[in-house]
This record gives C-alpha cells, sequence and structure tokens, in this order.
C-alpha cells in the first residue's frame, strides 16, 4: 500500500469549466486568466483534475490557448517522436530558466541544441557512466558513516548531499564538503524561485519578466553565487591544472564536425545544466523510494532476500546490477508515483496535426508523466506502491510513453542511465546496512518546481543492521 504525499485543495468538478464540442473539449476558467490562477494554486491536483479528459484539452490562459494532454501515450509520441521538428521548448521554459541553465542542453533547440548534444553524448556512454559506479558506493559510505543507530534523519537533506558529492566528483573531479554545501545551498535557493504561485506567477506570466520580490533577489544572488564556483572549476581545468578523466574534461576534449571546441561560456552553462540534472533526478528518486520503503516491510523484507542472494556480506557494485533486477523495480515504481520530470511542455514552431486536431503555431503543449502514471487504464491500484507490477516485464508490454520519469525522444534526458544506476546502486548500499522507518507517519506535501520535491522532510528514524565487510 503507497503511502501518499498530501496535496492541498481540490478542482472543481470537471462539468463545472468544460464546453465540449465535436468531442473535443474546451476549459474556458475564469473571465481574462482563465485556469491560470486555478493552476497555480494546485499545479498537480489540476493536471489530475484535466488529466481525465481523452484527447488534447484546450484550456484558456492569459493571452493564450494552452493544450494539455495526459491521457494516450500514443498523444505523446506524436508531440515527442513523430512531429519532434515541430516542436522546442517552450517559451516559460526558456524564459524561466534562462538564467540558471544559460543555453544548456536543457533550455537550447534547434542546431546549436543538437551540436551540443553530439558534443555531450560520447561523455554518457555507458561503458564511462559504469566506471563510475565506484564514486557512488564511495560517497554512500562516506554518508552513511555519519549514521548513528536510532537517528532521525531528512532524508532528503541527505540525499542531496550524497547526489551533490557524486556529480561534483564525477563532473569536476572535486567535492569538498564547504564547497558542495554552498552550491547545494544556492542552488536550493534559485530553485525556490520557480515554486511562487498565485499572484506573483500571474503577473510573471503576463508581463514575462520577473517581479523584484524577496525570492527573486535571493535566487539572484545564488545565481552569482552558482557562476562564480562553477566558472572557477571550468578555468582552473583549462588551465591544465587539472588532468582528470572527468566528464568537464571529456566535454573540453569534444570537437564537433568542424573541429570547433565549446566555448568557456557554454561549459558553463553545460555544466550548470548537469549538476542540477545530475544530482536533482536522483535524489528525488532516492528520496521517494526510502520514503516509501518506511511504510512497505514486506517490499523491504523481499530487498533483503535479493540482497542475501545475490551481494552476500560484500557492499553492491556495478557488476551486481544485472541481478538486482527486484531493486531496480522499486526504483521504477518509485519514478512512476513520483517522477522528477512531473510535466514536460513544448511550443510549436509550426502548425502541425497532433490527435487529428491542428495546433497553430506558438501554441503551448503541456504533457505530465505524473497523471500519465497514475492513469487505471494502465496501472491496476495506480495510486498504491507495487513494485511487484514491474516483475514481468511490464515496462515492455506497456504503451510507448505510458512510462516516461525521464521524457522521450530525441530530448530525452542524457543522463537517465546514470541516475538509474546511481539510484539502485545507492538504495541497495542504504537497506543492506540500515532500516528505515516512519515513525510519526508525517503528512509530507508536494512541491511541484522544476521537479517534484518534498515541500519539508521526509524525516525518517533509521536502525542500523549487519554491515557489510
Amino acid at each position: 500500500m503507497s503511502h501518499l504525499p498530501s496535496q492541498k485543495g481540490n478542482p472543481e468538478p470537471l462539468a463545472a469549466t468544460a464546453v465540449a464540442s465535436s468531442e473535443r473539449v474546451f476549459l474556458r476558467g475564469l473571465p481574462l486568466v482563465g485556469n491560470t490562477l486555478r493552476f497555480a494554486a494546485n499545479p498537480l491536483a489540476w493536471i489530475l483534475h484535466v488529466g481525465q479528459y481523452p484527447g488534447l484539452v484546450r484550456v484558456a490562459g492569459i493571452g493564450k490557448t494552452v493544450y494539455f494532454h495526459a491521457h494516450d501515450p500514443r498523444v505523446i509520441e506524436e508531440v515527442l517522436v513523430e512531429h519532434n521538428q515541430s516542436f522546442i521548448k517552450s517559451v516559460e521554459v526558456r524564459r524561466d530558466m534562462r538564467d540558471l541553465f544559460g543555453q544548456g542542453l536543457l533550455t537550447s533547440s534547434g542546431n546549436f541544441w543538437l551540436r551540443q548534444r553530439r558534443l555531450a553524448q560520447p561523455a554518457f556512454h555507458r561503458e564511462r557512466i559504469a566506471g563510475y559506479g565506484k564514486v557512488m558506493i564511495e560517497e554512500a559510505q562516506n554518508l552513511l558513516a555519519a549514521w548513528q543507530n536510532g537517528d532521525t534523519r531528512d532524508i532528503h537533506h541527505d540525499m542531496m548531499r550524497l547526489a551533490q558529492a557524486v556529480v561534483l566528483r564525477t563532473i569536476f573531479s572535486t567535492a569538498p564538503d564547504e564547497e558542495r554545501d554552498r552550491l547545494g545551498a544556492a542552488l536550493n535557493a534559485v530553485l525556490m524561485r520557480f515554486t511562487q504561485r498565485g499572484v506573483v506567477r500571474l503577473v510573471e506570466s503576463t508581463t514575462g519578466k520577473p517581479l523584484p520580490t524577496p525570492t527573486h533577489r535571493t535566487a539572484r544572488l545564488a545565481l552569482q553565487q552558482i557562476d562564480a564556483t562553477i566558472q572557477r572549476i571550468v578555468d582552473e581545468h583549462c588551465s591544465g591544472d587539472h588532468e582528470q578523466d572527468d566528464l568537464l574534461s571529456m566535454l573540453m576534449a569534444a570537437r564537433d564536425e568542424e573541429g570547433d571546441a565549446m566555448s568557456n561560456q557554454q561549459l558553463r552553462d553545460e555544466c550548470v545544466t548537469l549538476f542540477v540534472g545530475g544530482h536533482e533526478t536522483t535524489a528525488l528518486a532516492l528520496t521517494w523510494t526510502l520514503y516509501q520503503l518506511s511504510h512497505a516491510p514486506q517490499v523491504v523484507a523481499k530487498l533483503h532476500q535479493e540482497f542475501d542472494s545475490v551481494l552476500g556480506l560484500k557492499l553492491p557494485s556495478v557488476d551486481d546490477m544485472p541481478h538486482l533486477t527486484y531493486t531496480a523495480n522499486v526504483i521504477q515504481e518509485s519514478m512512476r508515483l513520483y517522477p522528477p520530470a512531473w510535466v514536460i511542455t513544448r511550443e510549436a514552431n509550426e502548425d502541425v496535426i497532433i490527435d487529428g486536431q491542428r495546433i497553430p503555431k506558438g501554441s503551448t503543449i503541456v504533457m505530465s508523466p505524473y497523471a500519465l502514471h497514475r492513469n487505471p487504464r494502465y496501472y491496476n491500484r495506480p495510486d498504491e506502491f507495487i513494485p511487484e507490477r514491474w516483475v514481468d516485464d511490464l515496462a515492455r508490454r506497456l504503451p510507448r510513453f505510458a512510462y516516461f520519469p525521464f521524457g522521450g525522444g530525441s530530448r530525452q534526458c542524457i543522463g537517465n542511465q546514470f541516475a538509474m544506476m546511481e539510484a539502485i546502486l545507492v538504495t541497495a548500499c542504504i537497506l543492506q546496512q540500515w532500516d528505515v522507518a516512519d515513525i510519526a507517519h508525517q503528512a509530507i506535501t508536494l512541491e511541484p518546481s522544476i521537479t517534484l520535491r518534498p515541500k519539508a522532510g521526509p524525516v525518517l528514524v533509521v536502525r542500523s543492521r549487519n554491515k557489510p565487510s
């Protein structure tokens, strides 16, 4: 049984705002603002509400119409694969995230994005990623060494620090505690900028400019700190002081078809993108997994059976990955319920036909893994945490895009294999040595920012088991 984090607010009944015509649905919302305030007040409840409609749903916003879909994987495939050349990242993504990510892989588009993707791709080859498994286990052991039997731990905080240490070592060959903590705190301040809702987001959506709120000012200062730290590390690598076999060194050595390398600004943008994406996704997957396991003793018992069979008394390694199948199922199920990328948006750069409907140039399509992963059409008891659903290779039997926690198509997350490997190895490392329990039975509130975070906590009690050798 899943222990679901809470969501505040309930959407209005479906029929109250829907106008159907020729089997198409149009949600008018309120005069002038459309559905913007309802979405801003509770994004997750709203997308579950709209996701009940089949087909593309037209949704009135401020000065534009948005198309929403979270019902049929076939429509998602049309957007992300079949007609991907007709779409770019939405204007909101390009505008809101430009300061943080610059022209990195997350925000760039067109030929520039394609060049950057080709330059970065070799750094994420399967064999190279496998080489980082040792770093992941070492950093997990470093974290667990600070745990004491009976400790009360903020698990999200711990998983963020662990994932940040891993990504700093694999990207930059460095992970001093003080630097990691500074970057982590600065990044959190920037990401808090994207959780602002209500009137603030309404005004910003209308004007296209951020309001000078305290949150925004703090984020600007934090962004300057991130830029200074990343730029210093890039400069040190460029000066030759670091001859390391890390991702930054690979990006610096990469050349395009004309023999040109990335500029310093491009290196900065990709490093920030890799730092954020490389730890945020994995940390959240680990947080939600441990939170679910703290309420699922029967699942933990099956994990221990797998650890005893596959690992015995030794720590996990990359070589054990093919045999940690139930552990992988647990991660898959956790990311089904709480996909870090809870919505994916695209903007049409030309008129295009999707699901038999004309989508005008400049329109935005919003797709939601969070809503689609809860569709009972594809998942029995969709709101429950049931890792066993994946045992008989459910992923291959599902329609494409019925499960897409890392996005899909040509712009699928470049670090998806890195994230999955880290989540499996670290989960095995932690649960092999520690039990986790939610003795307070907390109601965790979901905080949909760039990613799907917990607003606070979860705080779990950890109890020591036999340590592996």
